[in-house]
């Protein structure tokens, strides 16, 4: 494994986001202390900020029937141990039904998947579920668990986060529902989103000036993501008197606190043990008329 390998070498690793790896839970950096992401939220906090967020946004109303639908993976599994049941837990929210899909990892797996969210989708309807929070990546679980739905006329209110993927979701399952949203690129589209911070201008004017270059809210993200890799490097450096030293190096990013303006994330804070910078969110709802995400007025909010 990468992280492992680069750890064992006494090797700092400075992650963008793009790899399997970055959805980690807070094991995976306890368990290896030179690694850096960024605009990455792990886990654990991910899981805690969607159900403070769906809670926030009123979600949860008297009378929802909750169920969940989550991967499984020993990342996700221990996410939903130490972070998702005690944050449902704590807003009060028992559900009937939860759901583990085990995660793709192969094409070959795709049938697998697909079937077993179609089985999801009865077991969901029988519990008469009327309130559905996915904690997942990527969005393919909802994608298959509502194409299924659609043909049992099962459509219940939908809870996400951004790490199921923003408005490209909504493009591809044709719907939406209420949002913990921390993508500021990829959680609405282009026409919607919040002004773009000074740090992500000069990301992307480093890149092309004209813009011309980026074609989609992924090339965007993934543009920003590789800025904040190396720029938080360098406030490390800069910060740690110009060492290099692993220990130093990383020890350096975690005390960096909130001072560091990230172009990716909406804001950023580093501490001890913490060095996933995701730190803010906005929630957002899906708008039929535009068929679209729209920011709800508030926020942003705390992502502790």
């Amino acid at each position: 494994e990468v992280l492992a390998c680069a750890n064992d070498a006494g090797v700092p690793l400075f992650a963008s986001s793009g790899a399997n790896f970055t959805f980690s839970d807070q094991g995976v950096y306890d368990a290896n202390p030179l690694y850096v992401n960024p605009s990455a939220i792990n886990l654990d906090r991910a899981a805690t900020a969607l159900v403070e967020g769906l809670d926030q946004a009123g979600f949860f109303t008297d009378d929802a029937v909750v169920g969940v639908i989550r991967l499984s993976s020993p990342a996700f599994d221990a996410a939903a141990a130490n972070s998702l049941e005690p944050a449902l837990a704590a807003a009060g929210v028992e559900p009937v039904v939860t759901a583990a899909l085990a995660t793709i990892a192969t094409s070959d797996d795709i049938g697998r998947f697909s079937s077993e969210a179609e089985a999801t989708v009865l077991e969901m309807k029988e519990a008469g579920v009327t309130h559905l929070v996915f904690f997942e990546s990527g969005g393919a679980a909802p994608f298959f668990f509502l194409a299924a739905a659609r043909n049992q006329g099962f459509e219940p209110a939908l809870g996400v986060s951004s790490l199921s993927g923003g408005q490209t979701l909504v493009q591809n399952i044709g719907t939406g529902g209420t949002a913990v949203a921390w993508s500021p690129v990829g959680d609405v589209p282009e026409a919607s989103q919040l002004p773009e911070s000074p740090a992500a201008t000069e990301c992307l004017d480093l890149v092309d000036s004209t813009r011309a270059v980026f074609t989609s809210a992924n090339a965007v993200s993934e543009t920003l993501r590789f800025c904040d890799a190396v720029w938080v490097l360098q406030a490390a450096v800069e910060a740690a008197g110009g060492t290099v030293a692993a220990a130093d190096l990383v020890g350096a990013v975690e005390g960096l606190g909130d001072s560091y303006q990230s172009p990716a994330a909406l804001a950023t804070t580093f501490g001890p043990g913490r060095r996933d910078g995701v730190s803010e969110y906005y929630l957002t709802d899906y708008d039929p008329s535009c068929s679209c995400n729209v920011y709800r007025a508030g926020g942003p909010y705390p992502i502790d």
